[in-house]
Order: C-alpha cells, then sequence, then structure tokens
C-alpha cells in the first residue's frame, strides 16, 4: 500500500507542545495520527467529544419534570401521617406533646 502525506494547520507552539508530549508516551507525529484515524476507521467516530451547545426546549423540561416527579420520595418522614410528622418536630424542638392533652384538661 502507498503512503499518502496528511498535512494539517496548528500553531508552532502547539505543534512543539504536543510533539514533546507525545515522545513522552513513546510516539511520533505520524503514529499518533495513524491511530486517530485507525479509531476513526473502527469506530465511526472520534475518541474524544467535541462539546457542542444544546437548545432545552420546553419538551425536554417537561420529560424532566416529568421523570423527577415519577420518583418516590423515600425520607424519614414517609411512613408518618401528618399529624406523627408534627409530633415528632415539636419533639426535636423540645415539647413534649405526649403529656400536653394532660395539662390541657
Amino acid at each position: 500500500m502507498t503512503d499518502t502525506m496528511v498535512t494539517g494547520r496548528m500553531s508552532q507552539q502547539k505543534k512543539k507542545e504536543g510533539t514533546r508530549v507525545l515522545k513522552e508516551l513513546g510516539l511520533n507525529t505520524s503514529q499518533a495520527i495513524n491511530q486517530l484515524f485507525d479509531y476513526l476507521i473502527s469506530t465511526g467516530e472520534m475518541p474524544f467529544q467535541r462539546e457542542e451547545k444544546r437548545t432545552i426546549t420546553k419538551k425536554d423540561l417537561q420529560r424532566a419534570h416529568d421523570f423527577l416527579s415519577s420518583m418516590q420520595r423515600v425520607n424519614s418522614f414517609s411512613h408518618m401521617t401528618d399529624a406523627d410528622i408534627k409530633k415528632c418536630k415539636a419533639r426535636a424542638m423540645g415539647y413534649d406533646i405526649d403529656h400536653q392533652d394532660e395539662q390541657v384538661a
């Protein structure tokens, strides 16, 4: 198979720093480019993601809201009635709820 030359443009500083890193990795520029192209050919995608600005639509927000709303919320009060929750919170604040009814009567 005949080899071909691939050219690309970048700043001299980027080339210098990139070549230094490749050397530390035991690679040269041609080997790095060949590995990149091998990856592209075998997977059909880049080995790293390009950041794309994505617009979030109202449909996206509604889908996220529906998903979160469908999740069961479990906490220490989940199994309690409203009255039990009030008693628990009052006890935490130092009130003696169990004997309060006797004091009022």
